[in-house]
């Protein structure tokens, strides 16, 4: 079983910390050498601080934002396949990550339009969940379509289609106990 697997069958607070001692071990994998001059880092006093002994760098986690947004048309919902979501078939929310000097909103607005050619409003934050592929903060909204006609960027997508929430049961989903998951279920019919 894939640790993706493995993290959709635990519970909330399993999967709290699952998902902390993976980013914390992927981290301090990632931070044993000092960035500024190369020397060998060594654990701080707290544990998410590596220290330079050389030239007293600090090195702190990096967690880097990404967006899901789920577009509302009507009572369907925006869903796309990425080429990493392929072997799975599996379909879910826009995501993008962060880029410098921008809010999430401008992330979420931007990433509709860049990856399927749709403009939104009324753009709303849902929740968020940390996310350990690698280390990860996804951030979820979602919107209303506001204009525009289904031009994938085929360069990200594979595929992306307004469904009906009765469609939803025929697709293959994201992993239960993500985000993206979580949000699906707001218009999977019971």
């Amino acid at each position: 079983m894939s640790f993706r697997e493995t993290y959709a069958r635990l519970s909330d607070s399993e999967r709290r910390l699952v998902c902390k001692e993976r980013q914390l071990s992927h981290w301090k994998e990632n931070s044993r050498y000092c960035p500024s001059c190369g020397t060998p880092t060594e654990q701080g006093e707290i544990p998410i601080l590596r220290r330079c002994p050389a030239c007293a760098h600090e090195i702190y986690p990096v967690i880097t934002s990404a967006v899901l947004v789920l577009v509302r048309r009507g009572k369907e919902i925006l869903l796309v396949q990425t080429h990493a979501h392929a072997a799975a078939g599996r379909m879910g929310p826009v995501a993008g990550f962060l880029e410098i000097g921008e809010t999430l909103e401008e992330c979420a607005m931007r990433e509709v339009y860049e990856e399927t050619g749709i403009r939104i409003q009324n753009l709303q934050y849902y929740a968020n969940q940390p996310w350990p592929f690698p280390s990860n903060l996804m951030v979820g909204f979602t919107a209303d379509y506001l204009s525009g006609e289904l031009r994938i960027d085929t360069g990200e997508l594979l595929h992306a289609a307004f469904y009906p929430p009765e469609a939803l049961s025929a697709l293959s989903l994201p992993l239960p106990g993500s985000l993206a998951y979580q949000m699906l279920l707001l218009y999977i019919p019971v």
